[in-house]
Parts: structure tokens; sequence; C-alpha cells
């Protein structure tokens, strides 16, 4: 038996599901096929497929489509609706190109079983098969074929499509809604409820329905508003999953609202809407998924913005201090500086002479010794200076020569008899010899301890302002510590500076970023005590939830933090430094991401009341920390 089409072509979406209405009882023998215009019918018709009715609009377009339709061997019934351009229709009809005009938007479908009963018998087909849909008054309902062959919906608009479903429900409900399926909502009613089973399923046809979504500390933020043409509760009323989010109507809303047993009952008596309905959901979903998408790829990259936004904020941070600790810094290395150019100038002046000596060689090896010694030795206070002196001046006859030689330490009795008793006369001179072998010494010594010092405070900034490995390392704390007090020793010279270490062991960590903790902390210390008082650090292990941790803690004898600032004290851009100290409000900050990236938690502990006043921070740190976030080379660079 052949299966013959019957061809709608309209622009008009709401007409052709009309359409699909209404031959709805012929769709058990027929193929009813619906285009929105002219080409699109061309494109997916095929020759294969013989068309029993034609129905259209009168188009110039479609003018030339139903004559060349009309053309062929098997012609088919042509219908047409009353169109504005009457002559179109005049032509056609004389050229016997028009079987029927329709001229109410209403389909005649008497009519159409009339025309297709002619056409069957034209054809010579037996309408045996045919008799039950087409010689009965009783219009008897049918199912569709797969909805693929009705319409292409995607030539529809989200708004068309929309409307398309929500005007088809509200028709099929028309005079017959004992469900009450088509309601009104007021202001702020509830739909869905986030994490609640839905049952129901709502079309929007007028009106705003806000989604919102739960957030942490028991807030609600808004995800969305739905308006006319939305569709409410799709995903969970399709898998049964609990609602996503709470939806709430912002204004009076108009809605169709379909629950799960009244949907299958108008899919099954409407099957015509599944087509549509089917697209629309999965127009929705792939709108959401869409949007997730599209979400996350913001997300992602407004995290990547975060992280270079971190990388700056610490650098910013790590500068402002640098910039603090720059005037003391280079007041510190004054010191030594000069004390290396005094020296230098008398070497100049002593090394000639010294070589230029003509003495014997029991004294040049003397002189040798005095000279390495010097190197050595660490200088006597003044008060043994003086003690010893004076208990040598019976031995070297005079204050001045005893006190060289005390400098030089040979003034022991038994030094005084195996070098200088047998040189009688020759004594005051020897001994102003071995004093510029000693002065010699002296000053190689104290260059040696001054290059040291510059050596270390040049390696505490290069370190605080250099950067950090890619991969964590196993580092001593203590150490960091150490160099981070090396930069403040200009402003520590007031402070008693009391260590508490205890033996712990190496942690794996970023040390750098560490050493801007303890930089952050110390600072803050000195700026609380306002220059003076005590400041104590201290160190030890502690066991919690199973792992391993080192505390390092930093106290100061400040005035202390009232209780409702140390709440706010970790929030960016809030400081508690009291005018005229430099603060940005982000080094603590700064610490605290910092201890976090490192999985562990920074800690404070003050008191502000007359009997007691201080500050401790406590830093804890895992000592095995393999899950640590390595540094990135972007990091590196933008450091660098």
């Amino acid at each position: 038996m052949t299966h013959y089409a019957i061809v709608c072509i309209h622009s008009d979406a709401n007409l052709l599901l009309d359409l699909q209405l209404s031959l709805g009882s012929l769709a058990s023998h027929f193929h009813i096929l619906l285009f929105r215009d002219v080409k699109q019918a061309d494109d997916h018709l095929t020759k294969d497929q013989p068309i029993a009715m034609l129905i259209s609009e009168l188009t110039p377009q479609s003018q030339t489509y139903l004559v060349a339709q009309t053309q062929l061997q098997n012609r088919p019934k042509c219908l047409v609706f009353n169109p504005n351009e009457p002559s179109l229709l005049i032509n056609l009809i004389n050229l016997g190109h028009v079987d029927h005009v329709i001229a109410t938007p209403q389909m005649d479908l008497e009519t159409v079983k009339g025309q297709l009963s002619q056409f069957l018998q034209q054809q010579n087909e037996t309408l045996t098969h045919y008799a039950d849909v087409l010689d009965t008054t009783q219009l008897k309902s049918a199912s569709f074929p797969p909805q693929g062959q009705f319409l292409d919906y995607s030539l529809y608009s989200d708004n068309e499509l929309s409307n398309l479903v929500i005007n088809a429900l509200y028709r099929v409900f028309s005079g017959n809604d004992e469900h009450h399926v088509c309601r009104k909502y007021s202001k702020n009613h509830l739909l869905t409820r986030e994490g609640e089973h839905n049952n129901a399923l709502w079309f929007i046809a007028d009106g705003e329905v806000q989604l919102k979504k739960h957030i942490a500390a028991g807030q609600e933020q808004e995800v969305t508003v739905m308006r006319a043409g939305s569709m409410v509760g799709g995903m969970s009323f399709i898998t049964g999953e609990p609602a996503f989010t709470t939806s709430i109507t912002l204004t009076g809303t108009e809605v169709i609202k379909l629950e799960k047993s009244q949907f299958a009952t108008l899919m099954k008596s409407n099957s015509e809407l599944l087509g549509p309905f089917t697209h629309l959901l999965l127009r929705n979903f792939n709108r959401r998924l869409q949007s997730s998408i599209i979400t996350k790829l913001k997300l992602q990259s407004t995290l990547q913005s975060l992280d270079a936004a971190h990388a700056q904020l610490v650098e910013t941070e790590k500068m402002a201090v640098l910039g603090q600790l720059v005037a003391g810094i280079a007041h510190e290395l004054n010191n030594p500086v000069a004390a290396i150019l005094r020296g230098a100038d008398t070497l100049k002046q002593k090394v000639p002479s010294l070589l230029a000596q003509e003495i014997s060689a029991n004294l040049r090896q003397l002189g040798a010794t005095t000279l390495n010694n010097a190197m050595k030795i660490t200088p006597l206070s003044t008060a043994i200076t003086r003690q010893k002196t004076k208990a040598a001046i019976p031995l070297f006859g005079s204050n001045a020569l005893a006190r060289k030689a005390v400098q030089m330490q040979l003034d022991s009795p038994e030094q005084f008899a195996k070098y200088f008793a047998p040189l009688g006369s020759e004594l005051t001179e020897t001994i102003q010899q071995l004093d510029t072998y000693y002065l010699v010494g002296n000053f190689l010594r104290s260059i040696d301890v001054c290059a040291k010092r510059i050596a270390d405070l040049v390696k505490g900034l290069k370190h605080y302002a250099g950067q950090d490995i890619e991969q964590a390392v196993f580092s001593d704390l203590h150490e960091g510590l150490e160099e981070t007090l090396v930069i403040f020793e200009n402003r520590l010279k007031s402070y008693q500076v009391i260590k508490e270490y205890g033996d712990i062991p190496l942690v794996q960590c970023h040390p750098i970023e560490l050493q801007q903790i303890w930089t952050n902390l110390i600072a803050n210390a000195i700026d609380a005590t306002q220059g003076e008082g005590e400041i104590k650090l201290h160190s030890h292990t502690m066991t919690k939830c199973q792992q391993d941790f080192v505390c390092i803690s930093i106290e100061d004898n400040g005035i202390g933090i009232p209780e409702e600032k140390k709440a706010r004290i970790f929030e960016l851009n809030y400081t508690t430094k009291r005018e005229g100290n430099f603060g940005l409000g982000i080094g603590l900050t700064v610490c605290q991401q910092i201890v976090k990236r490192h999985h562990g938690e920074i800690k404070v502990i003050s008191s502000n009341d007359a009997q007691s006043h201080f500050t401790r921070f406590e830093v804890y740190l895992p000592v095995n920390n393999p899950e640590i976030k390595q540094r990135s080379r972007a990091e590196n660079e933008q450091e660098a």
C-alpha cells in the first residue's frame, strides 16, 4: 500500500499547528508534513514521496510551486487559503491548478476527506483501507508517525517555538480545564524549592519568575529571571532529581501547570504536541548546557585572572615592605662599608712599612703569629683590658707598652719571659713593631667581619625580593627567621629579641613565600610596640589529625588588638596601624593566602586590657606537604 503525504505550507507557525491538530485523525493513513515556506518543502520532500494533497497559503513563490505540482502525472489535490491578492487565485483557478479555497482559518475536515477520496479514486487506489478515516463523520483519534517527518523546528526561534506550544496548550484546555491547568499566580508564589522533588512543569505565559540558588552562610543568590515563553522545572520534572533552584514569581504571573499524570494524558491524546514540546524541551536543556559551559569558561578565565592578580598582590605587598626596609638597610650598610674603607686606608699605610722592616727571623716569626692571632681573637672588653694592663705594667715598665701587649694577648709572665725579657732596651721598639703586625691582622679581621655582615644583609634582601623555585623544597624555618631578623637589625636595636627555638624538622614549603610571612609579622610587631619593647620568637612541633605540624609564633608586648578589630585583620585593605605608620592593609591578607597555599593555618591571639597586653601570631605548617600547589612558571616570571 502506498503511503501518501498531506503537505501543509504556511508562514504562520500557529496556523500550521492548527492544521496539524485538525488533520490528526488522518495521521494513521497519511504522512502529515508541515513546512514554513516553499524552499523548506522543496528541500525536504523527495521524488519518491507521493503527495495526495497540498494545502498552502498563496504567495508568488507558492504559486509557482503549486503550478509545478499540478503538472505532475500523479497530480495532488491543491487547497489554498483565501489570499490577500485575488488576482493570483483567479489565475490559478482559471488554469485548473486549485481544487478548493479555504475561506476561514479553520480547516473544513469533511472537504479535505472528500478531496482525498477523489484523489485516491483517480489513482485507482482502493478505498477499503481508508474507509475508517474518509467515509465516516465520526472523527477518530490516531497516532502520529515520528515527528521528524512533520516539521523542521529549527526554523523557529525560541520565542516562536515557545508561543507555538503555549498557544496550542491553551487551545487544548480551552473550555475543558477541569484540573485547573491554566492558572494565575500572585507575586511571591513559590513554584519549586531547591533540593525538593518536583512533579510539575510550568509554562510561563505572562509575568516573571526568579530562580535562586543557596550559597554560603545561608544566603540566596539570583541565578536568572524567566519570562513569558520560558519553561520552569523542566530538568527536575524529566529526570526526577530534586530541583536545582528555587523558583518564585516576581509579578502576577500566568502559567500552564502540567503535573506528570496530566502530562502523560495530554501527550497520549494530543500526540501532535509531542514534536514541538520535545524540541522545546531539548532546546531549553541545550540553552542551559550552553550557559553552563560559557559560565565555566568565564570562571576559568576569572580564576586565571585572580591567580595573576594574587601574584601581583603578593608582589605589591613585598615591594611595599621592601621599600620600608631600604632606608634602614642603607643605614646599616653604611657602618660596615665605612669600617672597610678605614681598614683599607690603614692597610695601605701599614703594609709597606711592615714589609720594609729589617728584623730578625725570630721576631718576624712572632710578628706573623701575632697577625694570624689578631685575625681570630675576640677583642677584650674595656674593663678586662684595664685590669690586665694594670697587672702587666710591672713587666713592661709602662702603661702604653703593657696595654699593647694585652691587646695582642702577649701579656702573661710566661710569654714575657719567652719573648721580651731577653730584649732589654729593644723592648719598646719590638712592641711597636709587633703592634704593626697586630693592627694589620686586626683590620683584616674587621674587614672580614664587615664584609660578612654586608653579605648577610644582601642575602636577606635577595631572598626576600627574589623568587621561589617551582617545586616545594624541604627548608629550615629557623634559617628564614634569622635572615628576616638580619634585614630588620637596624630597627631591632632597641628591642629585646627572645628566641625560643625548639628542635623542629625541615618543612616542605616555598621558603621565600614563608619569609614574606615572617617579614610582615615582625614588621607589624615593631609598629605595634612603637620602636622599643620585647619580641619573642618561638617554634615547636605538634600533631594534628594524625599529621605532623611545625608551629612558628611571633609575639610582641605592644598594646594588643581590640576584639572588634581582631575579626577583620585578615580582610583586604583593612589596617589597624595608627596614623603615621605605613600600611597598605594587604600584608596579613597575603600572609593568610600563603599559609592556605601551604595547607596550614594562621591564628591571632591578642589582649589589650590593663593587666595584660600582647599580640601573638601562630603559623601552623605541615611538615610533609606533597599536595602543596606548585608555583607556575607564569608566577615566577611575574615576580621576576
